[in-house]
């Protein structure tokens, strides 16, 4: 068993289908994402298939643990798109949001924004602080 957030390229190698071109890019999507909130986001993985998910998917776990958030109102465009839930068109609506009517109070107003399913939006609240302090 390994924990998908602190598992190392080695241990991602020594399961079976992943070599270490898949390794490095878990890896790097993890980092991008600033950690996994749960082990279903392997699958989101380029190169992971349904099929090879499934052989692995009993080797993995996830231990909750610290994610990297970014924050809503205070980070910069370029910040905000290089997350894989965000990318550029929705860091964009963002800051101009913050510019034209202040900071995010909630998440009424992000859902304004968003014009994805609402499961797609809850992914991306996992990874957002809502103020300067968090």
């Amino acid at each position: 068993m390994i924990d998908v957030n602190q598992a190392d390229s080695a241990m991602w190698d020594a399961l079976p289908g992943i070599g270490s071109v898949l390794s490095s890019r878990i890896i790097r999507y993890r980092e991008k994402l600033g950690g996994f909130v749960d082990v279903a986001q392997i699958r989101e993985v380029y190169g992971i298939s349904d099929s090879l998910y499934t052989v692995i998917r009993p080797r993995l776990h996830f231990a909750e643990g610290p994610l990297r958030l970014i924050s809503i109102n205070t980070e910069q465009e370029s910040v905000l798109s290089a997350h894989p839930y965000i990318g550029r068109a929705l860091a964009k609506e963002i800051v101009a949001y913050r510019s034209a009517h202040g900071p995010f109070r909630d998440t009424a107003a992000l859902y304004l924004l968003m014009s994805r399913p609402a499961g797609q939006i809850q992914r991306i609240f996992s990874y957002l602080a809502w103020d300067k302090t968090q």
